[in-house]
């Protein structure tokens, strides 16, 4: 079931709304002011089968009144709860604000923090949370928000977790599914290796846009996004191993890793099994991915080998002929016979001025001819008798 997300100016007890923030599906977020004041918060709006479902508002209450919530920074922490009877039962949870709103509409408007700041402020509040017994339980890009001054801090402690109780077989958006390690059944409780997983599938998406299991098998960042370093490939891998005993023991590694920096370790402490050792040189901090959707995206399409492109068929309209260029005679040269101009015409194409002339000379010849022969006979026969008569 999805919460109806309300309206601007809507009311839920003691408090104003504006439009919905956030939107699960167990719950609206909208951002607040009591009557009488000005301060904002932010509150969630839960319906049925919640607002009835037995335990539930007393496991927010008992939330909202834990002591430890308010000692980890960057944990936007339950400050009240409660209920209200309109056309149907009502709960809500009310939450200090967040200034500077929600990771993802920041990331759309190109104003988020870059990767490596994101997972560092994020990565130390959850240490500073499991140190004390916390567990988030649903670390993911629509429950990071930013504050005034632009830092990541966390939003929702828990609360995943206790509606998990009531709608155990609930369809979850596919988004938060995508960040829930796969060793973790939707209606388990969640553990601190929860929320680390949940930390890299954030890095993952910060870096390429989308989620770690959009498009299918999980691949090196660097397959979707170009430039990112070896290192953070590799860590970034190790922080999503299927079996939990392959990932960072803390957050405090994994960040560390990941800008190959020297991890935070009390004085004189040895390194904590799989640590790996520092950097000779602390990786640059890497921009958000162009992408702040969290739909599914295909992975990009293999590189096709270039054709040649004589081997490429390709039908050419033919164009109109030219007219045939003018025909010159090419002046002779010492050697050189120069070729007839007409010669490549056939014989009932030539000029019929050319065919008489051609005519003409060959009578002339062949009457020489003759002429020659009939003297040259004449001659002899002369010849012949002039030396009978002397005789």
């Amino acid at each position: 079931m999805i919460a109806d997300p309300g309206s601007d100016g809507e009311t839920v007890g003691p408090f104003r709304l504006g439009a919905p923030l956030q939107s699960f599906p167990y719950a609206s977020i909208h951002r607040a002011v009591r009557k009488g004041q000005e301060r904002p918060l932010l509150l969630w709006r839960f319906r049925n089968p919640y607002a009835t479902a037995a335990g539930f508002v007393e496991a927010l209450e008992q939330l909202a009144g834990d002591p430890r919530t308010r000692t980890v920074p960057g944990l936007v922490t339950v400050e009240e709860v409660g209920t209200v009877q309109e056309a149907e039962p009502l709960a809500f949870v009310v939450a200090g604000d967040a200034p500077g709103g929600f990771l993802v509409p920041a990331l759309e408007a190109r104003r988020a923090p870059g990767v490596f700041a994101t997972a560092a402020a994020l990565g130390s509040t959850l240490d500073a949370a499991h140190a004390l017994g916390l567990v988030h339980g649903d670390v993911q890009p629509s429950t990071v928000v930013l504050d005034a001054s632009g830092r990541p801090a966390l939003v929702g402690l828990a609360i995943r977790t206790v509606v998990a109780r009531v709608t155990p077989d609930a369809d979850w958006m596919p988004s938060a599914a995508a960040f829930r390690p796969p060793e973790r059944p939707v209606d388990s409780e969640a553990d601190p290796a929860a929320d680390r997983y949940g930390l890299a599938a954030l890095v993952f998406y910060l870096l390429c846009g989308h989620s770690p299991t959009d498009g299918g098998e999980l691949v090196p960042p660097s397959r979707w996004r170009s430039g990112v370093p070896a290192r953070v490939d590799e860590v970034v891998l190790r922080a999503l191993s299927r079996s939990p005993a392959d990932r960072f023991p803390t957050a405090s590694l994994f960040i560390a890793a990941l800008t190959g920096s020297p991890a935070q370790l009390a004085p004189g402490a040895p390194p904590p099994p799989g640590a790996l050792a520092p950097s000779a040189e602390p990786v640059r901090e890497v921009a958000v991915a162009d992408s702040g959707s969290v739909l599914p995206r295909m992975p990009p399409p293999e590189p096709r080998p270039v054709v040649a492109a004589a081997s490429v068929p390709f039908v050419r309209p033919d164009p109109a002929p030219a007219p045939p260029p003018a025909l010159t005679a090419e002046p002779a040269r010492p050697g050189v016979t120069a070729p007839n101009p007409r010669g490549d015409l056939p014989v009932e194409a030539q000029p019929e001025a050319d065919r008489r002339g051609r005519s003409t000379w060959l009578g002339v010849g062949v009457a020489l001819v003759v002429g020659i022969i009939a003297a040259a006979a004449a001659v002899i026969y002369l010849l012949s008798h002039g030396t009978h008569v002397i005789h």
